[in-house]
């Protein structure tokens, strides 16, 4: 089943200028239906929907509790990075479609490369 694009924008935040939020929408309308669930699993941790579309999209806290897919400005990283509890992409600055394209296609890659390593944190 293929990603609703509509469904997913109308339902979206936009936390970055509305130039970088123009770009990402043309950017991943451009997407094949395989890259577009890549980059939702990248951003929310499932690579489809939920049962009641994006409007429905499940965040952290209590059960029942949305968070909306939410694309924002990330200063500190030449990559993309994703909160998935907060449905969140966090976006470097790009200098157009296809730096833009590549950055998100490296992160859709790569989103199973990675992980909490808890070794970073016990002691």
């Amino acid at each position: 089943q293929e990603v609703d694009l509509a469904d997913w924008k109308s339902n979206s935040v936009s936390e970055v200028d509305p130039d970088t939020w123009a770009l990402f929408w043309k950017v991943v309308g451009n997407f094949t239906p395989q890259q577009r669930k890549g980059l939702l699993e990248f951003t929310t941790g499932s690579p489809a929907p939920p049962v009641g579309g994006f409007a429905q999209l499940p965040g952290y806290g209590s059960i029942g509790t949305v968070s909306r897919f939410t694309v924002a400005r990330n200063m500190n990283s030449a990559l993309p990075v994703a909160s998935t509890c907060f449905n969140t992409i966090y976006l470097p600055k790009y200098s157009g479609e296809d730096d833009m394209s590549q950055g998100l296609l490296e992160a859709i890659a790569n989103r199973n490369a990675g992980g909490f390593f808890e070794g970073a944190v016990a002691h």
